[in-house]
């Protein structure tokens, strides 16, 4: 049975987050998921790296200085609906609005018409060890 992966922005870390191209990507270095192998089965929490988010037509891009490192606290808002645990892959051509909050207390917002979160390169999935 195929892994199905859950995003979660808190305790996620980026790596970039920048206008390209009329794109805002948000790149994650180390980004934190719940892996399970069944809809009912029990979620493993880790990290899968090199996953990225793209608003595409951004109309309103907020962003401190410093939007970089670990998420606090981050959603995703489509069509007005809070989500804050996102299937990888996914994608809505929908209205859209990121907000991240950083441990360093900068903060990011961005609207737009199109998302998409996608896995680049290789999917390794790292296990959080817990004691």
């Amino acid at each position: 049975m195929p892994d199905n992966f859950v995003f979660e922005f808190q305790d996620s870390e980026v790596s970039s987050a920048e206008l390209k191209e009329q794109q805002f990507v948000v790149q994650f270095s180390a980004a934190h998921v719940h892996r399970s192998r069944s809809k009912d089965g029990i979620d493993l929490d880790g990290f899968l790296h090199a996953l990225v988010l793209t608003i595409f037509q951004p109309s309103t891009i907020q962003k401190d200085s410093g939007c970089l490192g670990r998420i606090s606290q981050g959603e995703l808002r489509v069509e007005g609906n809070r989500i804050t645990r996102v299937p990888i892959p996914y994608e809505a051509n929908a209205n859209v609005e990121l907000e991240l909050s950083f441990s360093n207390g900068s903060m990011c917002r961005v609207s737009g018409q199109h998302v998409t979160l996608n896995a680049t390169g290789e999917v390794k999935f790292v296990e959080w060890l817990r004691c």
